[in-house]
């Protein structure tokens, strides 16, 4: 059985001569890091290599890196890698002269018994790449913070629905969660800002047509082998494909999310993964988008894009739920199929996060 609770780095850190908080959360069943030379490779293999050149693989949206050796599981050009390649599999973002930092848990690495230490989040952070990235970001949150109309107490909405959702998870209620997280936001929102929020939940099928034009494989990180799965919409439905072909799997995508049972051990899991994403620097993400949309002449406000990113987490969380279920034929979710839920899942949040402008 996992160890079912999260595992936390809190410490302070040094940047361009200025102290900062550091902040790592990770569920214990994940909280190390290893990538072993020649063994798995599986990151290499994207549907958006950054800065190279790409190299058609298998399917029409998937490429495989092409300093990527792929028969031996070896990088071509490791010494002089991309930024992108070496902040993997870490999502990291700035709050407050906060540096909050988690891993993507499609990474098979993080299954390692070798916990992630500072001394290895600071060996990242002080490439000076990554370190001009992150005090660029700090400065675009106090720019927007720094505007009322923009900012529209944000930051004591975002603190009070993590706790809301939080006490949500450890009652036990893990799915569906999205609904719930909405109409506590729009009671938040009204006491807060005087507004009513307009970011209210999608249709499935919109949420299914914008999945599937991004999200063109994932890694379910079984080990140091880990599984490669290739994902298509074709049509109504959306076709599951191992890499190498032994697998094939078809589902129906459904007008309704369907019922799921969940076995104590998932619901540990699961609750460990919901609250990592609450210590997200989603209010980080959320001065992003309002700045360069307020840039491109659209009005938005910190809150409203908060609102959208978060909850649509937690709608992606419950569609990976019934497709990873109905995928593996069953409509009870075991610790294997958690684990598989997660990956799929994780990687179509991370998106939001692991696209830095160096």
């Amino acid at each position: 059985m996992l160890d079912s609770s999260l595992y936390s780095i809190v410490d302070s850190l040094r940047l361009d001569g200025n102290s900062y908080s550091l902040k790592y959360t990770a569920p214990k069943w994940a909280s190390g890091f290893d990538c072993p030379l020649g063994k798995c490779g599986a990151c290499c293999i994207t549907d958006s290599p950054v800065d190279l050149r790409k190299k058609k693989l298998i399917s029409p949206n998937l490429y495989i890196c092409s300093e990527y050796d792929y028969d031996n599981k070896m990088c071509l050009a490791y010494s002089k890698r991309p930024v992108t390649c070496i902040i993997y599999p870490f999502l990291m973002g700035a709050e407050e002269n906060e540096i909050l930092v988690s891993p993507m848990l499609s990474c098979p690495g993080t299954r390692s018994m070798n916990n992630v230490t500072k001394s290895l989040l600071s060996t990242i952070l002080s490439e000076p790449r990554i370190s001009e990235w992150i005090l660029r970001m700090m400065r675009i949150y106090d720019y927007v913070k720094s505007f009322p109309t923009l900012w529209e107490e944000a930051d004591s909405v975002w603190g009070n629905l993590r706790e809301l959702v939080n006490d949500t998870i450890n009652r036990g209620n893990i799915y569906p969660i999205s609904e719930r997280a909405t109409k506590d936001a729009s009671k938040l929102v009204r006491l807060k800002v005087g507004i009513a929020p307009t970011c209210g939940l999608p249709s499935l099928k919109a949420m299914f047509d914008n999945l599937f034009k991004t999200v063109a494989g994932f890694i379910v990180p079984f080990g140091i082998k880990p599984e490669i799965w290739i994902t298509e919409k074709i049509g109504d439905s959306i076709s599951f494909r191992s890499l190498d072909n032994s697998k094939t799997r078809v589902v129906n995508i459904p007008s309704t999310l369907p019922d799921l049972e969940f076995e104590d051990e998932s619901k540990g899991i699961l609750s460990d993964y919901l609250r990592m994403l609450l210590s997200r620097p989603y209010l980080q993400l959320a001065s992003l988008r309002t700045r360069y949309l307020s840039q491109e002449g659209k009005m938005s406000i910190a809150t409203y894009e908060l609102l959208t990113v978060f909850i649509g987490s937690l709608y992606y969380f419950e569609i990976s739920a019934g497709l990873i279920a109905m995928k593996n034929e069953t409509a009870c979710v075991d610790a294997l199929i958690a684990n598989e839920l997660i990956a799929f899942c994780d990687s179509i949040i991370s998106g939001a996060f692991y696209s830095p402008q160096f």
